[in-house]
């Protein structure tokens, strides 16, 4: 697999993170819920990574006209602000 090493801003989030997160607050707010859904459940540990490709996996079910557009690399920067 060839993926693009990150570059980091000064705060530890890669660069353009949180211009990212502004436009798809939406993302974030699917992720919360599931998140608080599976802390219901007892669990005190989950993979972000399982929360985001269920996301995508949702998304990808409801609009299949088009490639997903959900390239979340590193998930589990989300945990900070949960």
């Amino acid at each position: 697999m060839n993926q693009a090493a990150l570059q980091f801003e000064d705060d530890g989030y890669p660069v353009g993170f949180w211009l990212w997160l502004r436009q798809n607050e939406h993302i974030y707010s699917a992720f919360k819920h599931l998140a608080f859904q599976m802390a219901l459940t007892g669990r005190t540990r989950y993979s972000a990574r399982t929360i985001v490709e269920g996301i995508r996996w949702k998304t990808d079910l409801s609009d299949t006209a088009r490639p997903s557009k959900l390239t979340i690399t590193t998930p589990r920067e989300w945990l900070d602000f949960s």
